[in-house]
C-alpha cells in the first residue's frame, strides 16, 4: 500500500495515516515526512473514532448565521470570449476592487441565504432559491446550482462549469463588487475586543 497519493488536480499530497495512541505514522507504519513548520493539513476521520462525546459533538455541530437577504442582487464572473452570440447581451460590465474589470451574469436571490459553520471551522451556503434574469426559465435552489447554470450557459467550451463561489461570485461593494468571501470572512471574525 503506497502511503502518499498525489492529487494532481489540486495540487496537494494526500497521506495515508494511522493515529496509534495519539502517534500520526503513515498507514504502513513509517513517520511522516519531514515539513515545513507550520504546514497544514486536513485530517479526515469517521466520527466513530472520536471518542470524547463532546469533541465529538462540538465537532459535528452546526451554526446558521444569515449570509445575504431575499431580493439581493449577485454577480457570477464569466469570460467574455467564450458568450455564445444569442447571450451577448445578457452580461454587465463590472469593475472588482481594485477597478478590475469583468463580465457578470446577475443571479436575483428569492429568499434569504444562510452561512453554514461547522464545528471543524469549515463554512459553506446553505440552499436558497435564486433566479437568473438572463436564464428565466430556470429556477435554482442554490448559488452553487446558479452559478454552474450560468457558466455552462454563457460558458459552454469551459471543460468544468464548477467554481468556489465565494471567489466566482460577487456582491455589490463600496463602488465596485466584491467577492462573497469577503461577507463570509467578516462573519466568521472573532468579535473585536
Amino acid at each position: 500500500m503506497k502511503p502518499l497519493l498525489p492529487d494532481k488536480m489540486s495540487g496537494t499530497a494526500r497521506l495515508l495515516v494511522k493515529i496509534e495512541d495519539g502517534i500520526c505514522t503513515l498507514a504502513h507504519g513509517a513517520p511522516l515526512p519531514h515539513m515545513k513548520p507550520g504546514a497544514i493539513a486536513e485530517l479526515i476521520v469517521s466520527p466513530s473514532d472520536i471518542l470524547d462525546d463532546a469533541a465529538r459533538k462540538e465537532l459535528l455541530s452546526e451554526q446558521k448565521i444569515e449570509f445575504l437577504p431575499a431580493k439581493a442582487s449577485i454577480w457570477a464572473r464569466i469570460k467574455r470570449d467564450q458568450i455564445p452570440k444569442e447571450l451577448r447581451g445578457f452580461y454587465q460590465e463590472k469593475y472588482t476592487w481594485p477597478k478590475q474589470p469583468g463580465v457578470f451574469v446577475e443571479i436575483q436571490l428569492t429568499s434569504t441565504v444562510s452561512l453554514v459553520v461547522r464545528g471543524d471551522g469549515r463554512s459553506s451556503l446553505a440552499e436558497c432559491k435564486c433566479h437568473i434574469p438572463a436564464l428565466p426559465d430556470l429556477k435554482c435552489t442554490s448559488i452553487n446550482e446558479a452559478y454552474t447554470r450560468i457558466s455552462e450557459s454563457f460558458e459552454p467550451s469551459r471543460r468544468s462549469h464548477a467554481g468556489n463561489i465565494f471567489n466566482c461570485v460577487f456582491f455589490d461593494g463600496d463602488g465596485c463588487l466584491d467577492p462573497l468571501s469577503v461577507i463570509r470572512d467578516k462573519k466568521l471574525a472573532p468579535p473585536a475586543t
